[in-house]
């Protein structure tokens, strides 16, 4: 199996929980849109919707044609798109915050590495769509950095999704904060 067609399919993954868990709560989706500024409160319906179809017609293309530049493509412009508004909505903020990423699915807290980790994977995604004329030929050093990218990017979102919670917890429990 090509490296370029598990990048895809960990995209379309990904991409597939978070459509379902925004799904899961369409009330939360529009609140999450209008809590990040960026639109008018009137349209952050219009704007949530448009993002839940984005997010399922990349799962659905990841997964059913993994490694597609379609795909990719996508992905990766789901990613930065999500970084820069992220960008936007922390520069804001004060305090911890939600990035309504996953929807009902996990309560993630907005930062600094999790807008990082998707400039990571909207770069890798990119890299992987554009390199080859074909989206999926790949030479040897192609592969060597793709892998480790990936490797990299995976586990970053794995301690990001598992182990964000978690220390939020301890930290919690060692300065004496009172959890909900």
């Amino acid at each position: 199996m090509k490296v370029v067609v598990v990048l895809g399919l960990m995209s379309g993954f990904l991409f597939g929980f978070s459509f379902l868990g925004k799904l899961a709560d369409m009330g939360g989706l529009r609140a999450t849109v209008a809590g990040y500024n960026l639109v008018p409160d009137r349209l952050a319906g219009v704007v949530g919707m448009a993002l839940l179809v984005a997010e399922g017609a990349v799962a659905s293309t990841s997964i059913v044609r993994p490694g597609t530049r379609v795909g990719l493509i996508g992905a990766s412009s789901l990613f930065a798109a999500f970084a820069l508004g992220g960008r936007l909505r922390l520069a804001d903020q004060t305090g911890a915050t939600s990035c309504g990423c996953l929807g009902r699915f996990a309560d993630l807290e907005l930062s600094w590495a999790s807008l990082g980790l998707n400039v990571v994977l909207a770069l890798t995604c990119a890299a992987a769509a554009l390199t080859s004329p074909t989206g999926t030929g790949w030479g040897v050093g192609e592969k060597i950095v793709l892998i480790q990218l990936s490797v990299m990017l995976a586990s970053a979102y794995w301690l990001t999704i598992y182990g964000a919670s978690a220390l939020r917890k301890v930290n919690r429990s060692l300065t004496g904060e009172v959890t909900a």
